[in-house]
């Protein structure tokens, strides 16, 4: 195996910047990019996934060093080099459990299939192809049934699985006329009047055909349950710094409302304040750890505002970068229409305009995530990042906007 493998156990950051200086420094710039799964993969425990990546553009990858690894810890999944697969190299989780697919390997297509899930493989991936001249890699995550909550679908086939049992025992009366004699055998050695066993399997019967029409909407109370238990446990109350606030902006008494006016108050010119073009305002309370939930209702049509979180250390003096490369996550909302904060922006469309805004911030989890608060339906949720400082209620304000805190 190549150098990597003989590496200390590193940081995954601390890694991929080795790798760049190793691989890419003083070398001609590359053409060819690794390209993974843009989606999670989402699988089942105990089941076998499918984790690929191919080359853009097709360069054959079959003299190339390729290998999979996970990203949190940096273990070894799977190491094939140059025609040959190393199936003693990979971490001990690993052995015996992967298969390389490389029907499309000359086209730069491969694929490794992993077998026996548990719930410890989730996580982030990482597929790297390497030449002497090239080092490229796709990161991508697997999610395992039960390790993540984000999969609704997986949450709509676990409901259908709980009422499994009584659809199982009722299959036979769609089934053909001579298997449901022996049925109903079966049905009355538990119950004592025949007749009444049969109007209860046709009223079972209707319940059963009611609760298939109502799958769809049975799931969509599982989102709003699942917002109001997100609710219920990390909801808190946010008020408005004015030690923060720019000076276009007008701060209700409590600090629980904020319009934007087009006249500068006199206010003292303190390092937390925001001077600069844009008229932003922070919350009183900053967070470092734990999730917290609060809600803003935009007041006026037609206006430009952000709503979401900044770090400590964002430049209020100067202009700064809206991403969280700027030290922000936040969506914008302007006419109508809504873009997530990201680095380019990231257009949204909203099943239907929303009214009021829920933030959930789950520091530990790294996870900014803006929702319509009364259908908690998701509009956006950043990518997991480590956060490392303190995060504030960030607020943005132009024209007449107007925003409350409910």
């Amino acid at each position: 195996m190549m150098a990597l493998l003989c590496l200390p156990r590193l940081p995954p950051l601390l890694l991929l910047c080795l790798y760049h200086h190793i691989y890419v420094s003083g070398a001609a710039v590359q053409s060819v990019e690794a390209v993974g799964p843009s989606q999670p993969i989402c699988a089942i425990v105990g089941g076998e996934t499918i984790l690929s990546c191919h080359l853009n553009p097709p360069v054959s990858a079959v003299e190339m060093e390729v290998f999979w690894e996970t990203e949190h810890q940096i273990y070894l999944v799977h190491l094939y080099d140059n025609g040959t697969e190393y199936n003693d190299k990979p971490d001990e989780q690993y052995k015996g459990r992967t298969k390389m697919i490389k029907k499309d390997i000359a086209q730069g297509g491969v694929a490794v299939s992993l077998i026996n899930l548990t719930r410890s493989d989730a996580g982030r991936y990482m597929c790297a192809f390497r030449t002497r001249d090239m080092d490229t890699f796709a990161e991508f995550e697997l999610q395992v049934a039960g390790a993540s909550a984000c999969d609704l679908e997986k949450e709509r086939d676990t409901l259908q699985k709980e009422k499994g049992d009584l659809i199982k025992a009722r299959d036979n009366l769609q089934k053909e006329k001579d298997t449901f004699q022996k049925e109903k055998g079966d049905l009355i050695k538990t119950r004592d009047n025949l007749q009444k066993e049969k109007d209860t399997l046709q009223k079972e019967k209707g319940d059963l055909i009611k609760e298939r029409d109502t799958l769809q909407k049975e799931k969509g109370d599982l989102i709003k349950e699942r917002g109001d238990l997100l609710i219920k446990a990390a909801k808190v109350m946010v008020t408005l710094d004015p030690d923060t606030a720019h000076p276009e902006l007008l701060l209700s008494e409590g600090g629980r409302r904020v319009r934007r006016t087009y006249t500068e108050q006199t206010l003292p010119d303190t390092p937390k304040r925001f001077t600069y073009l844009w008229p932003c305002v922070l919350g009183s309370e900053g967070f470092t750890s734990g999730r917290h939930y609060w809600e803003v209702q935009p007041l006026q049509e037609g206006t430009w505002w952000h709503v979401g979180v900044a770090a400590e250390s964002v430049n209020r003096k100067e202009d700064f970068t809206w991403s969280p490369e700027g030290g922000v996550w936040a969506l914008w909302g302007w006419n109508g229409q809504y873009w997530a904060l990201t680095s380019p922006k990231t257009p949204l469309s909203p099943r239907e305009k929303p009214l009021k805004l829920g933030v959930y911030l789950d520091y530990e989890g790294g996870r900014l995530s803006l929702y319509n608060a009364d259908s908690m339906e998701l509009l956006y949720s950043f990518p997991p990042a480590p956060f490392t400082q303190r995060l504030f209620p960030y607020f943005h304000l132009w024209g007449e906007a107007e925003l409350r805190l409910v």
